[in-house]
């Protein structure tokens, strides 16, 4: 199966893992997924979030 998922939501749930979870088992159990999905997913949103991040700091070196 196939999700899509907005740059935004991925950095939100990559957010959700870093601040709220101990655990990838706890992140699995609260989302209802696999712990095998959770490594992926939060692998996923991290790779978006520094990806946006990355995006960021190109952006403000033209700004300055």
């Amino acid at each position: 199966m196939k999700i899509h998922f907005e740059k935004e939501t991925l950095e939100a749930i990559y957010l959700d893992w870093v601040h709220n979870f101990m655990s990838t088992w706890r992140f699995a159990e609260h989302y209802g997924i696999s712990e095998k999905d959770a490594y992926t997913l939060i692998d996923i949103c991290r790779r978006a979030h520094y990806n946006s991040l990355k995006g960021e700091r190109n952006e403000n070196k033209h700004d300055a």
